[in-house]
């Protein structure tokens, strides 16, 4: 991305201009000849980092192994975005195989910490599309696996719920499968199961 799509108007424009600094550059900027502060684009990119984003990633920082905090970081990130990531201690939590972490690397990293709560087999679903699926414990699961497996954590929790809406309103339908299942989603008073 160069600097000029991060909305900063002092910064370099795209446009025709030979001299844009590459990312691992630094960016200068000047106010009548004098430089006031050295900005990289990492910088630049963490100054658009919500208030949440923050709050997430320095719980993760004093506490890596907080599950709960890589789920949440996850959800506050784009599609396609990844976490800015600024010195040796970041890239050592925030990086994996030389690239910063995406939505998908931190529910995946949530659900390695802890895969016995709702929210990180419900992560696990979401970085699914419909008809994919993943291995877990040797066993291929889909999105909807995922959406009911956290049920089974959790039989309040919303957001599984309304993936799993999401899989109806989209013309699939949800297979039940053992007694855990069928407890959960089939309400045996209307239901007769044979």
């Amino acid at each position: 991305m160069c600097s000029s799509d991060l909305g900063d108007p002092s910064l370099p424009k795209a446009s025709n201009s030979k001299n844009i600094p590459a990312p691992s550059q630094s960016v200068v900027k000047q106010t009548a000849g004098k430089h006031e502060s050295k900005d990289t684009p990492q910088k630049v990119a963490n100054r658009h980092l919500t208030k949440q984003q923050k709050e997430y990633l320095a719980k993760i920082k004093s506490n890596p192994n907080d599950s709960r905090a890589w789920f949440n970081l996850g959800r506050t990130l784009e599609n396609g975005h990844s976490i800015p990531v600024n010195g040796e201690d970041e890239r050592s939590l925030f990086m994996q195989n030389g690239k910063p972490m995406t939505k998908q690397d931190c529910y995946k990293k949530a659900f390695s910490l802890n895969p016995q709560v709702a929210s990180s087999w419900n992560g696990l679903g979401i970085i699914l599309e419909n008809g994919q699926s993943i291995t877990v414990n040797g066993q291929p699961m889909t999105n909807q696996d995922c959406y009911k497996k956290a049920l089974l954590f959790d039989a309040k929790f919303a957001y599984a719920w309304n993936n799993l809406g999401l899989i109806l309103e989209n013309g699939h339908s949800i297979t039940v499968n053992g007694e855990d299942e069928r407890s959960l989603f089939i309400d045996r008073k209307s239901t007769r199961l044979n």
